[in-house]
């Protein structure tokens, strides 16, 4: 169900850490940057059963990050979460995001999903500001920054240049007009 078996599945997480050469001494994860960070989910399941606390934690951070919701630190919690879930697509997973923090984004057309997301990115929660962030970089192939652990005030210029965008060159495109 998550790929390598136990022993190796554990070997590989291993290799991909290293020793932080910090002045507290703890451990650091590599980031690897892959484009489909889907595919470490289940490593990231098997690492909060680690004993180390600094591997828990990244895995747990790692989790949050890439599925928008928190779970809570318990390993059974996320397996059975991964277990219905992990044959939809991280989209679905950002789109329930923003539905549970009250963002009504499903069933919604392009036209008016792409401004509900743009809005989303001044709720208070980072999770929910991320999700916004990943749905408008997935559906515009927009490539543009967003400040997602920032505070309201430097986040607010990056909205208005997304609303900006929209309103003169995203809307045409998405109806199919010139680029």
């Amino acid at each position: 169900m998550y790929g390598a078996s136990g022993a190796a599945g554990i070997t590989n997480a291993i290799n991909n850490l290293s020793r932080a050469t910090s002045k507290r001494g703890g451990w650091r994860i590599r980031r690897i940057r892959c484009s489909n960070p889907e595919k470490n989910i289940p490593m990231q399941i098997k690492l909060l059963g680690s004993r180390r606390p600094a591997w828990r934690t990244k895995a747990l951070q790692s989790l949050i990050s890439t599925t928008f919701r928190d779970a809570g630190p318990e390993q059974e919690a996320w397996k059975n979460w991964y277990r219905e879930n992990r044959d939809r697509e991280r989209a679905d997973w950002a789109c329930d995001a923003l539905e549970r923090a009250g963002v009504s984004v499903l069933g919604l057309s392009l036209e008016r999903f792409i401004p509900a997301c743009i809005e989303a990115l001044r709720n208070a929660a980072v999770l929910v500001r991320s999700a916004a962030f990943y749905l408008l970089k997935h559906y515009t192939g927009r490539k543009a920054h967003f400040p997602v652990h920032a505070n309201a005030q430097k986040r607010e210029p990056h909205i208005q240049e997304w609303f900006e965008w929209w309103n003169t060159k995203g809307i045409r495109n998405s109806k199919g007009g010139k680029k």
